[in-house]
């Protein structure tokens, strides 16, 4: 029935695409780059760096889970390649 609604397209059998959009619920790059800017001035652990951004960013604040990995993808001590 929904090939015969679909106008007998072979696209129409294929399964609809589900689920967010790659990147789309990445943290924005300005709210990390204050995040990184905030943790190397202060050396804050995540749940003061949540309690310190939630006045700004209100609803769109990251979590402390969020925290860590943006701490994580950007290291303190940048290792140099010889």
């Amino acid at each position: 029935r929904k090939w015969q609604e679909g106008k007998k397209q072979d696209v129409s059998l294929l399964p609809a695409q589900r689920g967010a959009r790659p990147g789309s619920r990445r943290t924005p790059k300005e709210i990390e780059r204050n995040i990184m800017k905030a943790y190397r001035r202060f050396g804050s652990n995540r749940y003061e760096l949540v309690l310190l951004f939630k006045p700004y960013y209100l609803d769109r604040t990251p979590s402390p889970a969020t925290m860590d990995r943006i701490k994580k993808r950007y290291p303190l001590n940048q290792r140099r390649e010889r």
